[in-house]
């Protein structure tokens, strides 16, 4: 193929037909108009992401926030466990796990142990965190939020920026 000057024209590599994948995102809120215990809430949302897999949905994304009134899914990673063992093909990802309030460390074990569970169907998706409340529960400057993890990069004198 040429174009009109009559240069070879050499199809891109990066013009790839993928066909389109549907996702949703589960944030696992109960909000007190329509409270129900915790345990029952958890189980029919994992019921409502198995019957998304089997009625052909590709992608389930998780989404993390703490000291939320309506219960917000505080702990992503072993809800998406859970996921990995009531499925068979749907991924799984998180959107967005909020990193600067845990160990780089352990995240990257946990998920590990998901991928695991899961067969090689986890994505992780981290993120820094823009809730001032969130911040100030847990005792962090939310200026530093980026700037290291808590507790891995000690300043000068062993003790984290954030424990100061």
């Amino acid at each position: 193929m040429t174009n009109l000057r009559g240069d070879v024209l050499v199809p891109s590599k990066l013009h790839v037909e993928v066909p389109m994948r549907f996702g949703f995102m589960e944030d696992f809120r109960n909000p007190l108009p329509w409270r129900r215990p915790f345990p029952d809430l958890y189980r029919a949302i994992l019921d409502q992401i198995c019957r998304a897999e089997e009625i052909g949905y590709d992608d389930i994304w998780l989404t993390e926030h703490h000291f939320t009134a309506d219960g917000y899914n505080p702990s992503l990673l072993p809800t998406a466990a859970a996921v990995a063992a009531r499925t068979s093909r749907i991924r799984i990802g998180t959107f967005v796990l909020l990193l600067p309030f845990q160990h780089p460390v352990r995240v990257a074990e946990d998920a590990t142990c998901v991928d695991i569970l899961s067969n090689g169907r986890f994505d992780l998706g981290v993120g820094q965190g823009y809730s001032h409340d969130e911040f100030a529960a847990l005792c962090m400057p939310r200026p530093e939020r980026s700037a290291r993890p808590p507790g891995c990069h000690p300043r000068p004198g062993g003790t984290p920026r954030w424990r100061r």
